[in-house]
This record gives C-alpha cells, sequence and structure tokens, in this order.
C-alpha cells in the first residue's frame, strides 16, 4: 500500500487526535476560564434559570399583557446573560485554539517526510 501526503496527513492528524484523547481520558479536571472556583454552582443556577425562562415562554402568549418593570427586569437578564455568554464563549474558544493542533504545521512535517522519501 502506497502512502501519499494525504493519507500521510490523515494518518497524522488521527494519530494527534488519539493522543489528545488519551491525555485527558478519566480526567475531569475542568477547563480554567479564571479565578474563583469551579463551575458547578453556576450550573447549577443555569439549570434553575433555563428550566425558568422555558415555562414562562411556554405559558405566555404573545399578545399577554406585562408591566413595564417586568419587561425591564427581563431585558436586564437578557444584556447580564449576553456579557456572560459573550465572556465564556471568548475564553472558550481561545482555549480551544491553543489545544488545536495547526494544520499548517502537519502538513509541513508531511512535505519533509515525502521530501526525504523521494531522496
Amino acid at each position: 500500500m502506497k502512502i501519499d501526503s494525504k493519507l500521510l496527513k490523515k494518518i497524522v492528524r488521527e494519530e494527534l487526535t488519539v493522543q489528545a484523547i488519551s491525555d485527558t481520558v478519566g480526567e475531569d479536571k475542568g477547563e480554567v476560564f479564571g479565578d474563583g472556583g469551579t463551575a458547578r454552582m453556576v450550573r447549577s443556577q443555569l439549570f434553575r434559570i433555563s428550566k425558568f425562562a422555558q415555562s414562562l415562554h411556554d405559558k405566555l402568549s404573545d399578545n399577554d399583557e406585562l408591566p413595564e418593570w417586568l419587561q425591564s427586569k427581563v431585558a436586564a437578564m437578557v444584556d447580564d446573560m449576553d456579557e456572560v455568554h459573550g465572556h465564556l464563549d471568548h475564553k472558550m474558544h481561545t482555549h480551544n485554539e491553543d489545544g488545536d493542533h495547526d494544520s499548517g504545521a502537519i502538513d509541513s512535517v508531511v512535505d519533509l517526510i515525502a521530501n526525504l522519501h523521494e531522496e
């Protein structure tokens, strides 16, 4: 079986993925997105928020009249959740990028191997 550069790149990527998975299997360290403690309480609170929000969403109709103070509270919650989501989403995205394997580096290694094979 001949291994061309496309197949070699696939093999290298798969091996790096297997290595990354094996490095984390059995570990439940969690991700670090800042100081302050674990996300256990926040996860519990987010679950409650989503449960309450879904329940109210299902009970309300588009034509229901609601007091302004209530609409203001919901608007403030949306702004707060938007900030929390934006912060954590950015941190998670940045963290994941740091752990990803650089496709360009893989291509360079494969090209180097292919050049050695040709010599």
